[in-house]
């Protein structure tokens, strides 16, 4: 069994620029997740944080509407540890799989901030 600490340290991504215009239209609603879902809301508190870089970083590239997927994809666990319960997204059968075929459109693909996209709106 392996030991965690309590608490996360954040440690900043230095590809997020690139991945978010990559992966997203200004327009899109951006919907942040994990297994459990506890990851994904305090992520998702930051990147909502007028006062944090993320958030701050986001409007500039001009994106604004971002969500957090409650209860994650698997959701919590029970009481053998096991995420079994009735929360998360794969839990409540809802639609998923696990290829990466068609992960990319093709707009996805040409995305870049290399490639000449505006920083500013």
């Amino acid at each position: 069994m392996s030991h965690r600490p309590k608490s996360m340290t954040h440690i900043p991504n230095k590809f997020f620029d690139e991945e978010v215009v990559r992966q997203f239209d200004p327009d899109d609603i951006i919907i942040v997740m994990c297994r459990s879902g506890k990851r994904s809301e305090k992520a998702t508190g930051e990147l909502e944080d007028p006062s944090g870089p993320a958030c701050k970083r986001l409007e500039e590239l001009g994106f604004y509407d971002i969500r957090d997927m409650s209860g994650g994809f698997e959701g919590g666990k029970d009481n053998c540890c096991y995420r079994t319960k009735d929360a998360g997204w794969k839990n409540l059968c809802l639609p998923y799989n696990y290829s990466d075929k068609g992960i990319w459109t093709p707009q996805q693909k040409g995305r870049s901030l290399k490639k000449g996209r505006s920083l500013n709106p």
